[in-house]
């Protein structure tokens, strides 16, 4: 089965000291990325773009609804999405629906799905050893009032660990780097299928997300991507 990585912030960005929504780009209707994917072995696997469809606000916050699309390396759609993100001008919070593989949640689309969001929130001023809040994600799939499946997404111990260069097509950054550990736990009428990943993630201020890198338990690498254009 072809996948996308699980790209858990490639949209959201830190602004160190910002006070303002621009965190990765600003908050307009058109804006987005595009980020090449790799497997283990530095192949490329295909690409990611997101793009900020359309923009809402009420009171003091700011949602923006964001288009994602996954292709393989042959321009084949694997998967296509929409999510929110909001923002009160001091931090972003991330609907943490959209650190669950797009791939997963396809077949069951059409169905009823209740849930339930522990926001995966990115505040606009980072120090290093600073640790950010956990977050979360449960799914409930319905048919026909009959519960089909539950996907219980983790994102825990998440931590700035230092500054780090990074360079990619596009330049070379500074960036802070972000670990975490990532849990998901897809439960059917069979064995519960189970996927725990390590993730350092590398931002740039006032660019974004530069790198994410995914490894296993035991730290060997499983695929990274790499931010390849700005729209």
């Amino acid at each position: 089965m072809k996948k996308c990585l699980l790209l858990s912030l490639l949209f959201a960005s830190i602004a160190s000291q910002s006070q303002d929504c621009d965190f990765f780009l600003p908050f307009v209707t058109g804006k987005g990325v595009q980020f090449q994917t790799y497997n283990s072995k530095g192949k490329i696997t295909g690409t990611v773009d997101y793009m900020i469809d359309s923009i809402a606000f009420a009171d003091s916050m700011k949602t923006a609804f964001i288009k994602y699309l996954c292709v393989d390396q042959k321009g084949n759609e694997i998967s296509a999405m929409e999510y929110r993100y909001k923002c009160d001008g001091t931090e972003l919070r991330i609907d943490p629906a959209s650190m669950i593989n797009p791939e997963l949640i396809e077949p069951f689309k059409e169905m009823d799905i209740e849930v339930e969001n522990d926001e995966l929130v990115i505040p606009s001023i980072l120090e290093i050893n600073q640790k950010l809040k956990d977050a979360g994600c449960i799914m409930k799939i319905y048919e026909e009032n009959r519960k089909l499946a539950e996907m219980n997404f983790k994102c825990v111990n998440r931590k700035i660990i230092s500054m780090d260069t990074v360079t990619t097509s596009l330049g070379t950054y500074p960036c802070y780097k972000i670990s975490s550990e990532t849990s998901l736990t897809v439960t059917t009428t069979m064995v519960p299928y189970v996927v725990e990943m390590n993730v350092n993630e590398y931002f740039s201020t006032g660019i974004g997300v530069v790198r994410i890198e995914n490894s296993d338990k035991k730290g060997k690498l499983l695929g990274y991507s790499v931010l390849s254009k700005i729209y």
